[in-house]
């Protein structure tokens, strides 16, 4: 595995998480006001699974990362905590 294609995987995990979280927020404002039933609910729903999907693969793709790195990763998982 190359350095290149780590940083890659832990962007991937940073970017699929904060994804999430915005999404996880929209959606939770959504709910308050909307039926679950409604169109733009169901597709902001659908982007979740998707992003969910991301997110763990990138996580799988971390935990196979060389141990080298691992400093790298979860440094940039710390950062997320400060968010």
């Amino acid at each position: 595995m190359t350095q290149q294609t780590v940083l890659a995987i832990i962007q991937n995990y940073v970017s699929t998480t904060k994804a999430l979280r915005a999404n996880t927020a929209m959606f939770k404002a959504m709910l308050a006001e909307r039926s679950v039933q409604d169109e733009a609910l169901q597709r902001l729903w659908k982007e979740r699974d998707e992003l969910y999907d991301q997110w763990y693969n990138a996580a799988v793709c971390l935990r196979e990362m060389p141990e080298e790195y691992a400093a790298l990763a979860i440094y940039e998982m710390e950062q997320l905590q400060d968010m």
